[in-house]
């Protein structure tokens, strides 16, 4: 199975309807970065928050700096 690493801009757009094609099959993951870019808006509300933090417990989470993984896939 393929395997891919999902940077801020993809999300975004998934998030928001915007991908031009769907994501494909495969196993999906996420730094630590891309989850503080994410969650790090100024104008982010509750909403937006859970929608972002329901779907990042979908990935398993790459924490490059403490070599802590959380392993789930989407």
């Amino acid at each position: 199975m393929s395997q891919f690493l999902l940077d801020t801009n993809i999300i975004l757009y998934l998030l928001g309807g915007r991908l031009a094609e769907p994501l494909p099959e495969g196993n999906y993951y996420v730094s630590v970065i891309t989850e503080m870019e994410l969650l790090s808006y100024s104008d982010l509300d509750k909403q937006t928050e859970q929608k972002i933090r329901d779907f990042l417990a979908q990935l398993t989470l790459i924490n490059w700096l403490s070599g802590n993984f959380r392993y789930t896939s989407i």
